[in-house]
């Protein structure tokens, strides 16, 4: 985190403090950022949830790889049952291949629909999809 944000010469410097991401000033000192997070757990490493916010008690979590890849920037969300979720964790929900889903979401379907559809349902030419949620920048 310290080296990600604040040395030019660390390969992921671009994406950190070269986008103006900052580490909390308190978590210079690695007592307040233990006191903060406490021991990591394993299996996990430090997310921040707003992948366009700081470094801080309020915007981080301890989070799987897997959690992770879901909330990167280019990730596409869309609204499912009231909550925002990736296509990955679309895939989980309905156990469709990931190939399949994107191809129905992409056709312009729902999400419900994209789901519920047959395995073989043929895909309409209606567009892109009207309930995506964001893209990240």
């Amino acid at each position: 985190m310290i080296q990600r944000v604040h040395n030019p010469n660390n390969a992921g410097y671009s994406e950190y403090g070269g986008r103006d991401v900052r580490v909390d000033p308190a978590w210079q000192d690695f007592k307040n950022f233990y006191a903060d997070m406490g021991q990591r757990p394993e299996g996990k490493t430090l997310e921040r949830l707003n992948t366009n916010g700081d470094y801080c008690k309020a915007n981080c979590t301890w989070a799987t790889p897997k959690e992770q890849s879901d909330n990167t920037r280019n990730s596409i969300r869309y609204l499912y049952q009231g909550r925002s979720v990736s296509i990955s964790q679309l895939v989980e929900i309905s156990g469709i291949s990931y190939d399949t889903l994107w191809s129905r979401l992409k056709s312009g379907m729902s999400v419900e629909d994209a789901i519920k559809a047959p395995l073989h349902a043929r895909l309409p030419k209606i567009g892109n999809q009207k309930e995506k949620l964001y893209e990240h920048p």
